[in-house]
């Protein structure tokens, strides 16, 4: 299943993506900083920079790909 999690690299995300992971997701994490996107993509996951303040990266992170499942950290 592929999962988006929003705030994967918070304090629940960081406990939760690798189980994700673990039990064979395709999984989608938002962070605020581009800085994190290289350990993301090392963990296995896509990672996806969001504002959640600004509508346009928002947007475009939810209009990405098609997502099966959601979980908002």
């Amino acid at each position: 299943m592929r999962v988006f999690v929003a705030g994967g690299t918070g304090v629940i995300g960081r406990q939760l993506v690798p189980r994700l992971v673990t039990e064979g997701h395709d999984v989608v994490v938002t962070t605020r900083s581009e800085g994190h996107v290289p350990a993301l993509r090392a963990a296995g996951v896509e990672g996806v920079v969001m504002d959640a303040l600004d509508a346009a990266s928002v947007t475009a992170a939810v209009l990405g790909p098609p997502r099966t499942s959601w979980c908002i950290s």
